[in-house]
């Protein structure tokens, strides 16, 4: 018995052996007494006390299906979920993380097969190799803007994922990263990011375009192979240096390049080159009704220039011009102030 439940236990005999239960008033008071318990109390946890009075989670052994991760325990801040804690808990469909949680550790939330949902606070600055690999069930996340790197592993075999915001600020995306994530279909890689690690996206078969930062200077080996639906890689900078067969079984893809960079020829990584024109790439996400008004977010690189259009009919659409962005930031948010005015509308994103 851990010592949570052997105090929880303890506290429920006192309450019995110190309340007498023959009278509404003494009810009342028992009642109140077992709901002014810690909050922890609904879960369970085992977790190790850490110096300057901070707890870090280790194993929860509770069978909830829908869990918030409590920000104390015993009135200490917990501020880590440590390796493993929920690794192969197929019950979990939903987590919410406190505030005030700075690390998720390594293989956390692996093999978590069921889990459809979660939801990660900015206080988080570190995610582990394999937190997240084998949630086969996950199809969407939100990192947290204060992350710098992903982790080898961190969402590899993410089966459904096919929605990922990478925060500005990231450096660095780890080996195998993404590796067989084969229903994501577009991923914004920020103009923050320097380096792409072994297989980091191999065998994400439902890519089709990307666009690399000119920050990239490093693509390792494998970083794209068996990307069978790839067609298109748009480089905003010089060619990085490259590992072996980082387009391995990629055989439909361009290299694009712009006009006045460096380093490119006839073929890039065995796979043809050609000069482009700046593409649009850009991430939709949050969409839905805020504030009375219905908008969604817009992620890009830097200094991306982005017209939203709207039609009300996909048949025989006309396309007007809603809004003109500039992305000042690595994303903005949209909202049509108009849209209770049409039974329906639809919604496009085009370079000016």
């Amino acid at each position: 018995m851990s010592m949570m439940q052997k105090h929880f236990s303890q506290s429920r005999r006192a309450i019995r052996n110190q309340v007498p239960l023959r009278t509404n008033a003494a009810l009342r008071l028992l009642v109140a007494l077992l709901f002014s318990l810690p909050a922890v109390m609904q879960g369970q946890y085992d977790y190790t006390t850490n110096d300057g009075g901070t707890i870090t989670l280790s194993r929860y052994t509770g069978a909830d299906t829908v869990v918030s991760v409590p920000s104390s325990i015993f009135g200490l801040p917990v501020v880590a979920i440590g390796d493993h804690t929920f690794q192969d808990n197929s019950n979990l469909t939903s987590v919410t993380i406190a505030n005030g949680v700075s690390t998720i550790g390594s293989f956390a939330f692996c093999l978590c097969a069921n889990l459809a949902s979660i939801v990660i606070p900015n206080s988080v600055t570190n995610i582990g190799s394999d937190a997240f690999s084998a949630c086969t069930s996950l199809p969407s996340i939100t990192l947290p803007n204060g992350i710098t790197s992903i982790q080898d592993y961190a969402f590899h075999f993410c089966t459904s994922l096919n929605d990922i915001t990478i925060p500005a600020g990231v450096t660095s995306i780890g080996n195998s990263a993404f590796s067989y994530c084969t229903r994501l279909s577009g991923i914004l890689i920020p103009d923050s990011v320097t380096s792409l690690g072994n297989s980091a996206f191999s065998a994400c078969t439902n890519l089709t375009r990307i666009t690399i930062p000119g920050s990239v200077t490093n693509l390792d080996s494998y970083a794209f192979s068996s990307c069978l639906g790839l067609a298109g890689l748009y480089f905003q900078g010089n060619a990085p240096a490259i590992g072996l067969d980082v387009f391995a079984g990629d055989d439909n893809v361009t290299i694009y390049y712009l006009a006045g960079t460096t380093g490119w020829g006839p073929t890039f990584g065995g796979r043809p080159t050609a000069v482009s024109q700046p593409q649009l790439q850009a991430v939709i996400s949050n969409v839905g009704v805020r504030t009375n008004q219905f908008g969604f977010t817009i992620s890009g690189n830097s200094n991306l220039v982005i017209v939203v259009e709207a039609c009300t009919s996909l048949t025989n659409p006309i396309w007007l011009p809603l809004q003109t962005n500039t992305l000042s930031g690595s994303s903005l948010y949209f909202s049509d102030a108009q849209w209770t005015n049409y039974s329906g509308r639809c919604y496009r994103l085009r370079s000016p």
